[in-house]
């Protein structure tokens, strides 16, 4: 028993921080037995990119040991001294004193409401608590509907949907709607954060963002603590045709901040950034900020796959982006079959589309096959208006859905 500090209700594998780590647990940072800075990047490539859910020990919050590997999401935590604002928005319990032995990886709960903490709880324990976090949805889901697993195409490659969304508030209907993954586009942050990573259950969000919008040292700050409950993606937006957005001096302020952060105990997951390139005109190359090893994501969006000039040039683009290994993703205008034929012969990893037409685009995507699509378009792209090649979408789909 304890005093309630911070209310809340969760679970995790208990991570002692104030004793000695016999062997190697989950949470404890591997990196800080490298013998120098190879074996640190070694260890740091071949780290675990999946949250690891912990309830921490420690006897102040404000002297934490940096021992927990940065995969690690604190979900709550246990302190002997009273902690001063501002707390960590996860639940907080006091006790009167840690326990001087505790077995090894324990599976712990954190009762912030009841000041009571669970070490190894009984079985009837479990499912009591296992029900009340069901209710409240404060862990990720594993989706199991038909409608919200991937989408295999017809030549059996996996390919992600996902939705694109004007404002926060609407992420809900896309998770909903069977997106994979979610997009915003608003230049605005999210208000609430917490009720966000609930509504995601799990699922990816790409934050789809002007880097004008994000050189507060707030955000920059924001953007890592997020990362550390949310799969967060950023995309840059760029006009396809505009200069450089200053890319690297930016991810330098977030590297300078992330260093902060670390020097004040707190939890950061892992961040990634892409470009979301705004189709204005024709070009053959990405913008130069592609080039970047810091770029894993490039996302064309506002692009008329009517045209034939765009779709050469963005066939020019993915071919570039596929031979400098990035990740590749189109927003859709619409699925007409003979738009999403064409942009799955751009052969993308992922698609996307306004929410309620997520389930029509994994369903038609999964009667296409990317490499039949790629050689219709190639075909196509010499003879852009045969009314044979443009009705060859329809007699797929046609022939495949009996």
């Amino acid at each position: 028993m304890g005093t309630p500090v911070r209310p809340g209700i969760a679970m995790g594998i208990g991570a002692p921080l104030y004793l000695p780590t016999p062997g190697l647990p989950v949470w404890l940072d591997p990196r800080l037995f490298a013998q120098d800075e190879d074996e640190w990047l070694a260890i740091e490539y071949r780290m675990p990119t999946e949250p690891v859910e912990v309830v921490a020990f420690v006897h102040r919050l404000d002297d934490v040991p940096p021992l927990l590997a940065p995969y690690v999401r604190v979900v709550g935590w246990v302190v002997e001294q009273e902690p001063s604002p501002p707390l960590p928005d996860v639940p907080i319990v006091q006790v009167a004193r840690l326990p001087r032995i505790l077995p090894p990886e324990p599976l712990t709960i954190i009762d912030g409401n009841a000041g009571v903490v669970y070490i190894e709880p009984s079985v009837q324990t479990l499912n009591r608590y296992q029900t009340q976090l069901l209710r409240v949805a404060t862990h990720t889901r594993f989706y199991l509907e038909t409608e919200h697993l991937p989408t295999h195409t017809w030549d059996g490659r996996e390919l992600s949907i996902g939705a694109w969304v004007p404002h926060w508030k609407a992420v809900v209907e896309a998770v909903q709607q069977g997106a994979d993954f979610v997009a915003v586009v608003n230049t605005q942050p999210p208000e609430n954060v917490v009720a966000l990573g609930q509504a995601l259950g799990g699922k990816p969000l790409w934050w789809i963002v002007p880097v004008e919008s994000l050189w507060e040292a707030s955000i920059l700050a924001s953007l890592w603590k997020w990362s550390a409950t949310i799969r967060l993606t950023c995309l840059l937006e760029q006009p396809s045709n505009a200069a450089p957005v200053q890319l690297e001096r930016w991810w330098a302020e977030m590297e300078a901040m992330r260093e902060a952060l670390k020097q004040e105990h707190l939890p950061i997951g892992q961040l990634e950034i892409g470009l979301a390139i705004r189709w204005r005109q024709p070009r053959a190359k990405p913008p130069p900020d592609a080039k970047s090893a810091q770029i894993k994501i490039l996302c064309w969006f506002h692009a008329d796959l009517s045209h034939a000039r765009t779709v050469d040039a963005l066939l020019t683009q993915q071919t570039w982006a596929i031979r400098h290994g990035k990740q590749r993703a189109l927003m859709l205008r619409d699925t007409e079959p003979l738009s999403l034929a064409v942009a799955l012969g751009l052969q993308p990893h992922a698609l996307l589309t306004h929410p309620e037409q997520v389930q029509n685009t994994k369903k038609q995507a999964a009667l296409l096959s990317l490499d039949e699509c790629r050689h219709w378009l190639i075909q196509r792209l010499q003879a852009w208006h045969d009314p044979n090649l443009i009705a060859q979408p329809e007699a797929w789909l046609a022939l495949r859905s009996g």
